[in-house]
């Protein structure tokens, strides 16, 4: 699931074509708009954690650049953004307009991702204190069981889900210093991650899909 470019390990979405029509049934994506909310608990969080969890959150994306996080981090227009700040507690949106169905594919992980890894990175590091042998076992179990709880995910085929697992299990292996901090966020502020897509010609919110977390 990963191949080098110019130095670069990219991170392979070419087998997880069919998973935005899982989440998006009917929806005509090319055009449309996919819109990523983090919902966070309004007082007290690190500015350190804070930082680690964006800072992991646009890494992850720009490792499933077609040419690599290296070459993503040159491309400034091609950066996740924050869409708005909303109050009380703080809600980030994040827009992306799809072009391709690998432009939903690369949202769809990055919010697969930020629901999966932080129990499944404090899971690890309760293992790695236990003991060190089984954990990449251990990492690969907790994973299978959180992406079970993804009613999208129970439509797949065995092999589908090995495939977004094999995907996961890649972006989960890189930062693991920033992964740490970015949990100990997420664990204790991150309220919801939920994902919707405005479809194409919808001219209001009556055509949107919502998927929610927690």
């Amino acid at each position: 699931m990963q191949r080098s470019h110019k130095g670069s390990s990219v991170v392979v979405l070419g087998k997880l074509s069919r998973l935005p029509a899982l989440y998006f049934p009917g929806a005509v994506l090319n055009g449309s708009t996919l819109k990523l909310s983090i919902t966070i608990a309004a007082s007290g969080p690190s500015i350190r954690n804070f930082g680690a969890y964006l800072t992991l959150t646009d890494k992850t994306y720009g490792r499933m650049d077609a040419l690599g996080l290296r070459s993503y981090s040159q491309r400034e227009g091609e950066h996740l953004r924050v869409s708005e700040f909303k109050g009380g507690s703080l809600e980030i949106e994040i827009l992306k307009e799809i072009i391709t169905t690998t432009d939903a594919t690369r949202v769809l992980i990055l919010f697969l991702f930020l629901k999966c890894f932080p129990n499944i990175v404090k899971a690890a590091s309760k293992a790695f204190r236990d003991f060190q042998e089984g954990l990449l076992a251990r990492k690969r179990r907790n994973l299978l069981d959180k992406m079970a709880q993804e009613p999208q995910l129970q439509q797949m085929r065995s092999r589908e889900i090995k495939d977004v697992a094999n995907v996961l299990e890649e972006l989960l292996k890189a930062d693991p210093t920033l992964q740490r901090a970015a949990s100990e966020f997420s664990n204790e502020y991150v309220q919801e991650v939920k994902i919707e897509v405005t479809r194409k010609g919808d001219p209001d919110k009556a055509g949107t899909e919502r998927y929610v977390d927690f």
